[in-house]
């Protein structure tokens, strides 16, 4: 939780454990959680720092997400801001990770898309903490499902909404039609 070393371990205990890497905070941000790849081959995890992909038996970590993000204010500033990235889940295909997003300071979280490969992260639309809650997941065709229950008193109705994902749009996710 406090941060150190993440050790892999043999299961049949043939060979020595080894450090795969290092989730460092300051103190006020905890490590967050391991995330094993769909194909148990790359190990995902958040830190201080951002979020780290390590691949057993290969040398070197690589920094998926610098752990800040840019946003534009209503009067069209840019501002960057660090946040914290919980919450992982990948896709069943793999190379994409749903998260949540927690501005330091802040709160507010929402849900994201994070592209290993690319290092993109996108927010998933209509899921911000204080608009209607949203429920994500992943079906097991590597497509994104997002509900919202709705308000029948106020007639609002449930609502399921359905992206795909494409690495070459960029803003990656599109809404199934």
């Amino acid at each position: 939780q406090n941060g150190g070393k993440i050790w892999l371990v043999p299961e049949d205990g043939s060979q020595s454990p080894t450090v795969l890497g290092t989730c460092e905070n300051d103190g006020s941000r905890a490590c967050e959680q391991l995330a094993w790849s769909p194909d148990s081959l790359s190990l995902l995890w958040g830190a201080e720092q951002g979020a780290w992909l390590g691949v057993p038996g290969k040398t070197g970590l690589r920094e998926v997400h610098n752990g800040r993000i840019q946003i534009t204010d209503p009067h069209g500033n840019q501002s960057e801001l660090p946040v914290v990235l919980t919450s992982f889940q990948w896709s069943p295909v793999g190379r994409y990770v749903l998260l949540e997003v927690k501005p330091v300071s802040s709160e507010v979280s929402w849900f994201g898309v994070l592209d290993t490969l690319m290092g993109r992260l996108i927010e998933v639309p209509d899921t911000f903490e204080f608009s209607t809650s949203a429920s994500v997941c992943w079906l097991d065709n590597g497509r994104l499902l997002v509900a919202f229950g709705g308000d029948t008193a106020h007639g609002e109705h449930p609502v399921v909404k359905i992206y795909n994902l494409l690495a070459t749009r960029d803003d990656l996710l599109y809404l199934q039609r």
